[in-house]
């Protein structure tokens, strides 16, 4: 069994701080237009935070966006009471704006915000079951790679650069005193997870000689064409002694403050079922973070009924004599060449069958820094600011060594026709829904164009279905593992049984997919049940009409953009009338 990969995006946290909630609260009691309403949102939420202000826009200042405050953000200690009632205003000022009347596009924003705003209120019941660290999609392992693609283009760039590294140590010393309540509350992460994040802080902070921060800083600010040689000179002196004044200090510290807490943490590592309220916190990752609106059960069966339509198709397909070990590709396409620049070339032509046309799509490809390799995940995408849409960064991570299908699904999955090719589409809403990560609508499509890849391979249409449907499997018992794990109480004994079941005997193996399992909930049926939610809504579209083609149906998804699938299926019908017409 292959474990199912997991990459990850940049994403916005919607979260109201306290620093904007006064600016907020009278702007609600003012009557501003609909349009001028959700861009203030968009400001005011964005200046709370530089380095999520950077990835969203190039140009702050073209939106009325003043850098007064350099922050890497806040974590509060305690929930804020009035963030919360900054919430309740926002909803009722929306539904004012909806009893007046908006047009459809303005509607279908004011619905996402109403549907978020309800979820981030929600969350307040379970704020200390939020994890903010861990070994691979924890702020501390993201951290080096946001801050190490952070694009110089002006002077104040750099010096945001360099104040964000020296606050640091203040930024981690209040997730240290965030970690430090969940444990007092017996909410800390498991022991071994956090001893991996100890020893990961400890080997970043180590690496002080051949870090590869100080040279990816060091190619960025020798093409700052702004500077004059001595001031780059002057930036780069000042970036090693933050280098070795703040950042290692602060991993170091990270890595000690954590250190004396695992006394705390759990020995036996246990799911969200074992905690207070840890199935409503799952059942809130379900609905806010996936976007589904189906029941634990529901879920449940959805994933019973397509593993066993995917256990029918690659027994069909060993009966029928396809070698699924060794498949032999009739006319391939990707076997001689390995190189993912050439095959994600080669999947955009491919994508243009069954997917609609757009314009180019400027990409880079980078490789993961061999410091970072062994946390991060064989690839992920890098989502470019709203203003310059083509700074597009695919980075792909050496650690790993797939065969030529999987790295081709890999490259779909976050190339083409995946999220390279799904943020086209994105640039062009509202700036307030860049905000929203629904990751069951994103993720789902990521998965959806990997596993769609398979037939751009140039096997047999039965072969390609049985390695799509062998490659399903493998997600679809993570997800179960995923819904039991947090929701019925399942322990790592209940786990393995599960994956002997399907033959899977590795100990070491089902070991480590069960600590991801708890130090990311939700975050397989992210991927899968967010692909199994597109597939059911294809399936409906073309039962309403069956003339539709492949193109419209991957169009309209697209262009409706980051949505609860609840919202998606109420369109559907919109959709095939509109076909109809045609």
């Amino acid at each position: 069994m292959r474990i199912p990969h997991i990459s990850f995006r940049q994403k916005h946290l919607f979260f109201l701080c306290a620093g904007v909630t006064t600016v907020l609260l009278c702007f609600c009691l003012r009557s501003p237009d609909f349009d001028s309403f959700t861009m203030e949102i968009f400001r005011q939420e964005l200046s709370g935070n530089t380095l999520s202000l950077h990835y969203t826009l190039a140009d702050p200042a073209s939106f009325d966006i003043a850098q007064e405050k350099i922050s890497l953000g806040t974590l509060p200690t305690t929930p804020d009471p009035e963030s919360l009632a900054v919430l309740r205003n926002l909803q009722v000022r929306l539904q004012a704006f909806s009893d007046n009347g908006l047009t459809s596009e303005e509607q279908r924003t004011a619905d996402l915000l109403s549907w978020w705003f309800t979820g981030q209120a929600a969350l307040y019941d379970y704020y200390y079951l939020q994890e903010p660290l861990g070994p691979t999609l924890g702020i501390q392992a993201q951290l080096p790679i946001l801050l190490s693609e952070y694009v110089f283009r002006n002077k104040q760039d750099v010096q945001n650069y360099l104040e964000l590294l020296k606050q640091l140590p203040a930024y981690f010393s209040e997730i240290a005193d965030f970690e430090q309540l969940k444990a007092d509350a017996g909410l800390l992460m498991n022991a071994e997870s956090l001893q991996k994040v100890i020893n990961q802080c400890r080997e970043f902070s180590s690496d002080t000689e051949n870090t590869f921060w100080a040279s990816s800083f060091r190619e960025r600010i020798s093409n700052c064409q702004f500077l004059s040689n001595d001031e780059q000179i002057a930036c780069e002196i000042r970036h090693q002694k933050l280098l070795h004044q703040a950042v290692f200090p602060a991993y170091t510290q990270l890595a000690a403050d954590l250190d004396t807490m695992l006394p705390l943490a759990p020995s036996e590592p246990l799911g969200l079922a074992h905690v207070p309220n840890g199935t409503s916190y799952f059942q809130w990752l379900l609905t806010y973070q996936i976007g589904t609106d189906r029941t634990i059960s529901e879920i449940r069966d959805l994933l019973e009924e397509q593993i066993a339509t995917d256990y029918e198709t690659i027994l069909e397909a060993v009966r029928n004599g396809v070698d699924l070990l060794h498949p032999v590709s009739e006319h391939p396409l990707f076997d001689t060449d390995t190189d993912p620049e050439t095959i994600l070339h080669r999947l955009a032509l491919k994508c243009t069958l069954d997917f609609p046309d757009v314009p180019a799509i400027f990409w880079k490809i980078k490789t993961v820094p061999d410091s970072l390799a062994s946390t991060l995940s064989p690839a992920f995408f890098l989502t470019p600011p709203l203003d310059i849409p083509e700074e597009n960064i695919i980075y792909v991570n050496p650690a790993y060594e797939p065969d030529e299908k999987e790295l081709v699904t890999t490259l779909a999955h976050e190339g083409y026709p995946g999220h390279l090719y799904q943020n086209t589409f994105e640039s062009s809403l509202p700036p307030i829904r860049s905000l929203f990560y629904i990751g069951g609508y994103t993720e789902g499509w990521g998965l959806y164009s990997e596993l769609y890849a398979y037939d751009f391979l140039g096997y047999s249409a039965e072969t390609a279905s049985a390695l799509r449907a062998l490659s399903s499997l493998n997600y679809a018992i993570c997800s179960v593992l995923d819904l039991e794990v947090h929701t019925s109480g399942w322990t790592e004994e209940d786990c393995s049984n599960y994956l002997q079941s399907f033959g899977i005997t590795d100990a070491e193996q089902a070991h480590s997919l069960y600590l991801t399992i708890l130090e990311e909930p939700a975050n397989y049926l992210k991927y899968y049940l967010g692909y199994l939610e597109i597939c059911k809504l294809k399936e409906s579209a073309f039962a309403l009409s069956p003339d539709l083609s492949l193109i419209e149906f991957h169009r309209w998804f697209l262009e409706e953009g980051p949505t609860p699938f609840s919202l998606l299926q109420k369109d559907l019908p919109a959709l095939c009338h509109e076909n109809s017409l045609k």
